[in-house]
C-alpha cells in the first residue's frame, strides 16, 4: 500500500476532523495493521502524520491530536479497507457491510 503526496493531501482534505478518540470514531471505522507516516506543516506548525489503511488518520504535535476519519466515496480507492458504513467497491473487489 503507497500513497503519493497528493493523494495524502486530498484524504486529509476529504476527511473529517474529530477532536477526540470517541465512540463515532471507534463505533464507524475499523483498524488495519498497515500506516503510512510522515510530517507536515499546517498553520506554522509541525505535525507528525499517521494514515491507517482503514480510512482513519492521526494528526500529533506532541501536545494535541486530532484524529481523521474518511467517510466520503472519494476516498475508497486511497484505502485497503474504506469507511465500512456503507456498501463500495474498493481494495480490488467487491465489500459489503
Amino acid at each position: 500500500w503507497v500513497l503519493n503526496a497528493s493523494q495524502i493531501e486530498k484524504i486529509f482534505l476529504l476527511s473529517d476532523k474529530y477532536k477526540e478518540m470517541s465512540d463515532t470514531m471507534t463505533g464507524f471505522w475499523l483498524w488495519f495493521p498497515c500506516e503510512i507516516t510522515g510530517e507536515l506543516i499546517y498553520n506554522k506548525k509541525k505535525w507528525h502524520f499517521s494514515i491507517n489503511a482503514a480510512a482513519t488518520a492521526e494528526w500529533s504535535d506532541g501536545k494535541e491530536t486530532i484524529y481523521w476519519g474518511c467517510s466520503r466515496e472519494k476516498c475508497d480507492d486511497m484505502f485497503i479497507l474504506p469507511y465500512p458504513g456503507r456498501s463500495y467497491i474498493g481494495g480490488g473487489g467487491k465489500l459489503i457491510w
